[in-house]
């Protein structure tokens, strides 16, 4: 499975995207290398579709994911993928955040998972024009979860938009 992964990878670097997404998808079918091997899978060919202009496709594997993923490894990675994705969905798409992240939001459970839902709603807010719930957010993010992967980029966030707004 390894082998296999990294051949996947070798060929999606070097833009052989069919190959790279034939070898993923036999992967993901075999589901014999572990959870570790299935969570990279999963992100490698949402890498593949959406370097193959596949974002719709791309962006509902990341969500599904997302939803079933516990705590760990790959969670901070498909959440950056996942906002990658989404800069690159046509504007009807982009402008609705799924509601997935508002669930995430509310799992206390969770909190890796809760900080960076906070920080994907922040954000969108923010790219919004909607500076005032951004802030809060990201405030929420800074408060409830210091020492988080995004604190430093939720801090500049909102010391960016406090300095926008002539504070």
């Amino acid at each position: 499975g390894d082998v296999m992964f990294l051949r996947a990878r070798a060929a999606f670097q070097k833009g052989e995207l069919k190959e790279a997404e034939d070898l993923v998808r036999e992967l993901i079918k075999r589901d014999s290398g572990g959870l570790r091997l299935h969570h990279a899978c999963v992100l490698l060919q949402a890498e593949i579709l959406s370097a193959s202009g596949r974002q719709l496709e791309a962006h509902d594997a990341l969500i599904g994911f997302l939803d079933v993923a516990v705590d760990g490894d790959f969670q901070h990675e498909a959440f950056t993928l996942l906002q990658r994705v989404r800069e690159d969905l046509p504007e009807d798409k982009r402008a609705v955040l799924p509601a997935e992240v508002f669930a995430w939001i509310a799992q206390v459970t969770r909190p890796e998972h809760q900080g960076n839902a906070l920080f994907l709603a922040a954000d969108w807010l923010a790219d919004r024009g909607r500076r005032v719930e951004a802030t809060g957010l990201f405030e929420a993010l800074l408060v409830g979860h210091p020492g988080h992967r995004m604190e430093s980029e939720a801090m500049r966030r909102v010391m960016e938009i406090h300095g926008a707004q002539g504070h």
